[in-house]
């Protein structure tokens, strides 16, 4: 009988036949099973560099590398031994183990067990830097949630997310960057960009920094390509509309992740969610006369005291705080 890699790989798993096994048993015994065996220490290390290592010296199929730091060692040839053989076995079952394991979860879907995910989620007045497998760095704003796989498969990095968020994606041209939201998806290869895209807003935006990003609806053909300072829109109405435009800067977009509070001529009506967000607060406008006045106004690591205090002197209005709600009248 001749022994193939087939075999072998049965052969470790168990799944030989009692021909098969004497077979194979025979030919280990034999001087055609040209391998070379390592010390204790040097299996150690082998098992750690997994199974790249252990397919190109017995010639079986490769699976995805696991990034381990590789250390050099000598190798030396000894006489067969079965001590030798068993630990050899061992690796070979745990490599062929995690070829099959991979190989499922490279070709499943987001809704497969195999493919473990996790969710990470900020309260009001949270943020939160995130760090993925692939180097990837996320910072949340306050009521976001990020959705993503523990490790990415081989050929896209996908993720799920609503809120908003400021993404430094690392570059890798044969993996793309997916993000799915409600509402939009947003493509990219490495880029800086801000995304905003809250449920309980009409519309969604992308501000990017540097880079390029695809940014589309996902109701409808259309997409935009946005490159640096540019601002893509999607609004979500009886007909989904997307726009772009250029900006000056990109700062007030993205402040908020170094705790720097923009206000830019919005409506009080516009900074009460945004308060309430930063904050944690509950935010009411007991005169309704005073929602559409605009305000303007930056301030760097304020206290809410401060912000409130600064919109009711502008508005000619006043305030009063009761516990965690503050009220803005007339």
């Amino acid at each position: 009988m001749k022994i193939n890699k087939e075999i072998i790989q049965r052969y470790h798993l168990g799944l030989c036949s009692p021909n098969e096994i004497a077979a194979v048993e025979d030919w280990l015994n034999s001087d055609q099973a040209d391998m070379t065996f390592l010390q204790e220490p040097e299996l150690k290390q082998l098992e750690k560099t997994g199974w790249e290592e252990l397919s190109s010296r017995f010639n079986l199929q490769s699976s995805p590398q696991i990034q381990e730091p590789l250390i050099h060692t000598k190798k030396r040839l000894f006489p067969f031994n079965w001590q030798i053989a068993a630990s050899i076995i061992v690796l070979l079952t745990t490599g062929v183990y995690f070829l099959f394991h991979f190989k499922a979860e490279n070709d499943s879907t987001k809704g497969s067990p195999l493919l473990a995910y996790k969710e990470i989620s900020t309260k009001k007045g949270e943020k939160l830097q995130v760090i993925l497998e692939d180097g990837t760095q996320v910072w949340m704003n306050s009521e976001s949630t990020l959705r993503f796989p523990k490790q990415f498969t081989l050929n896209q990095r996908m993720v799920s997310f609503s809120g908003e968020a400021y993404f430094k994606v690392a570059k890798n041209p044969e993996k793309p960057f997916i993000i799915n939201s409600k509402r939009t998806k947003v493509q990219v290869l490495g880029t800086r960009f801000n995304l905003r895209d809250y449920a309980s807003e009409t519309s969604s935006a992308v501000v990017v920094e540097e880079g390029k990003v695809r940014f589309s609806g996902l109701k409808g053909p259309e997409h935009l390509i946005l490159t640096a300072n540019q601002k893509g829109t999607y609004a979500e109405s009886v007909k989904p509309r997307l726009s772009i435009q250029s900006v000056y800067s990109t700062t007030k977009y993205i402040n908020w992740k170094d705790n720097k509070l923009v206000l830019d001529n919005l409506l009080l009506k516009e900074i009460v969610p945004v308060l309430e967000r930063w904050y944690g607060i509950e935010l009411k406008v007991a005169s309704p006369g005073l929602t559409n006045k605009r305000y303007t106004g930056s301030f760097e690591n304020p206290t809410v005291h401060q912000v409130i205090q600064s919109i009711t002197f502008a508005l000619k209005s006043r305030y009063q705080q009761q516990g965690n709600t503050w009220i803005i009248r007339n």
